[in-house]
């Protein structure tokens, strides 16, 4: 009886109380939290090596209320931008411990680009022209297109006969094809899905211009963490996945990232001095 009692305890234990979360994974202001929650599933539970393990995104209003779970062990790890990362790299306790590719590369481009059937072939030829530009805080679609400008003595402001600005990245593409502006800041990244969905053709556009290399997002966790028990399981996992590259199971890593690396430094310092040249 007593053995029989024992047993059904435990039986309804592990479903009335299920078992914790192997580890807290945050996310900085991201207004689809859901959809991420289930992009990042497989690679969840892959490095928690629980197949049942489910997901739940948390979301932080800022970089500084992020970094500040992570110090406390709140959570274990973030996903943050490449401005993000730049932001708390140098500061004491934090580890970048790996960066997503995309197309087999640690980084991705900000794009200029028009429609195919433009005679234009630089940015100078798009003088008195529409300017599509993103929200402030994107680099590939806003902050990057404005040092490219800039290189190119280019003052928007007055150069183009309009600037629309605060599109996100699809719609800056759609709103060239429909001929509503006559030069977009775009990515590859979102160029390339795009094509892939069949929302745009190839035919439709073309690069007119293409930045220097941006580093991709990268996961960040507390070197507190990871000199214990868990961390350093998760941190060998990390490792195991980043030694096969880019031959990782399907659905291993969502969508547009085929794979993880090793985070790159030098690539992080001459991104930093770009933006600081702004």
């Amino acid at each position: 009886m007593k053995r029989s009692f024992l047993f059904l305890f435990f039986f309804i234990g592990q479903y009335a109380f299920p078992s914790p979360s192997p580890f807290q994974w945050g996310v900085i202001d991201d207004s689809k939290q859901e959809n991420e929650s289930q992009r990042y599933q497989a690679l969840y539970q892959a490095l928690s090596e629980d197949p049942n393990a489910t997901l739940k995104l948390i979301n932080f209003p800022s970089l500084d209320a992020a970094t500040k779970a992570l110090e406390s062990n709140g959570v274990q790890l973030l996903t943050l931008r490449p401005s993000e990362f730049l932001e708390v790299r140098k500061k004491l306790g934090m580890k970048a411990v790996a960066i997503f590719l995309f197309q087999g590369n640690p980084y991705h481009h900000s794009l200029f680009l028009s429609r195919s059937n433009t005679k234009a072939k630089s940015l100078m030829a798009f003088k008195a022209k529409r300017l599509g530009l993103g929200k402030d805080h994107s680099l590939s679609t806003h902050r990057v297109p404005l040092l490219e400008l800039t290189k190119n003595k280019i003052n928007p402001d007055s150069f183009f006969s309009k600037v629309i600005k605060d599109l996100n990245h699809s719609q800056l593409e759609l709103a060239l094809v429909k001929g509503e502006i006559d030069l977009a800041a775009g990515s590859d990244i979102v160029h390339e899905s795009l094509l892939k969905s069949k929302k745009i053709k190839a035919s439709d556009l073309k690069i007119i211009q293409q930045s220097e290399p941006i580093p991709n997002e990268i996961l960040l966790m507390n070197e507190s963490f990871l000199n214990t028990s868990p961390g350093k399981k998760i941190k060998m996992k990390i490792s195991e996945l980043i030694s096969k590259k880019t031959e990782l199971p399907a659905g291993t890593v969502p969508e547009p990232w085929v794979g993880i690396a090793e985070v790159p430094s030098e690539l992080f310092d001459k991104f930093e001095n770009q933006l600081k040249s702004q």
